[in-house]
């Protein structure tokens, strides 16, 4: 019996029983006389409801039973065919290119291998030697887009890739790998090294270079850009220290000039009143060059020669011996023949106070003043004329 019959018969019990009472009520019955109909409307549903009940059960057990006789008998289970055994071989080690030429890895493993499913076609092929191949094949495209420098990872990844079985492309045979080995040559590995150090070194270098070279422009086009900008820096660097300030604007013009190439005098300080006096004068080499090109006298020119010849003689009858043979070194000039000098006679007439003007005299007479012709065209400096010494 369904649930919807059970539903049905209890609403039809309820129906009748709730049918005895009312008409009890309208008709005035006694008490009995209202639960003896009741009571046996409720026991023939009762008896209904059982024997639905079994009539449903001995239904399902008829249904199951045809079920059963009508259903096929399944077919014996096959024997499984068992796969073939595996087998093992060892990989020697071998050269795989990297993305790097010429920096090979060095690649070995321990190949696992068993005949694939087209084995029957191919009965006189060296099935470990297709497995080792297939292997190889398959570890070529892995590591040739990696760099050498990362093989301790790259062995890692390949070991993961060929950890699975695959067939070989002409499905001879099932491979897969075991003991995984990569690694650089020893020589190799310390050229890649070396190649890494120098690299750092020189990008720590070329790092410090351009950090060199900021802080040069920054103190040449901002900081020293011009003497009021020097001291406005180090205003600010002596924190508003105004009286240091003024004390060093001295040196901070100086260093502006220095900053931008132009003539500048250096000074020190005398230690008492913090004023400042000039230092010694430009050396005379400089100075005799820098004449030199002033008025035209090229490095290239015959007449610098002869030039700082006559300067040497000027400097000498002046008394500046040292800067004289400084000029006569720098500029390669044969040392000039000690003058023969005439001691004045004791009673020639001159006076203690004349005699300062006679010896003057004669220093001037033993220097040639006369412009010398300049030298004919075409001739080198060695035959040109002698000069008198005076």
């Amino acid at each position: 019996m369904t649930s919807s019959e059970r539903a049905q018969l209890t609403l039809v019990t309820v129906c009748a029983f709730a049918l005895t009472i009312l008409l009890g009520a309208l008709f005035g019955w006694p008490g009995w006389l209202w639960i003896l109909p009741g009571a046996a409307l409720v026991g023939a549903l009762v008896m209904l409801h059982n024997m639905l009940a079994v009539r449903a059960a001995r239904e399902q057990g008829l249904y199951r039973d045809l079920a059963a006789a009508r259903r096929p008998e399944a077919p014996p289970p096959l024997p499984l065919e068992q796969p073939a055994h595996f087998e093992q071989c060892p990989l020697p080690e071998t050269q795989l290119p990297s993305a790097t030429p010429d920096y090979d890895f060095l690649f070995s493993a321990t190949v696992w291998w068993r005949p694939g499913p087209r084995a029957a076609t191919a009965p006189r092929a060296n099935l470990p030697a297709k497995a080792m191949a297939a292997l190889v094949e398959r570890a070529l495209p892995i590591v040739a887009r990696e760099r050498p420098e990362d093989w301790p990872v790259v062995r890692y990844r390949l070991a993961d890739q060929l950890g699975e079985f695959h067939q070989d492309p002409a499905g001879v045979v099932e491979v897969s790998a075991a003991d995984v080995s990569l690694k650089l040559d020893a020589k190799d590995a310390a050229r890649l090294a070396s190649f890494s150090d120098t690299r750092k070194d020189s990008e720590v270098w070329q790092y410090e270079r351009s950090h060199t070279e900021d802080k040069r422009r920054y103190y040449h086009e901002n900081v020293f850009h011009d003497a009021g900008s020097a001291v406005v820096w180090w205003l600010i660097k002596q924190d508003d220290n105004v009286r240091r300030t003024v004390d060093d604007m001295q040196a901070l013009a100086e260093l502006a000039a220095a900053a931008k190439n132009e003539g500048f005098l250096l000074s020190q300080s005398n230690g008492v009143n913090g004023n400042h006096a000039p230092a010694a004068a430009e050396d005379v080499v400089g100075a005799t060059e820098r004449l030199m090109d002033i008025i035209g006298l090229t490095p290239d020119s015959d007449a610098r020669t002869p030039f700082v010849d006559r300067l040497v003689r000027y400097m000498r009858a002046a008394g500046k011996v040292e800067e004289a043979d400084r000029l006569q070194e720098r500029f390669d000039l044969l040392a000039p023949e000690p003058p023969q000098w005439t001691p004045p006679d004791a009673d020639d007439g001159t006076t203690e106070n004349g005699g300062g003007d006679v010896n003057e005299a004669r220093v001037v007479a033993a220097v040639p003043l006369t412009t010398a012709p300049a030298p004919p065209e075409g001739r080198p400096p060695s035959s040109w004329p002698a000069e008198d010494e005076g």
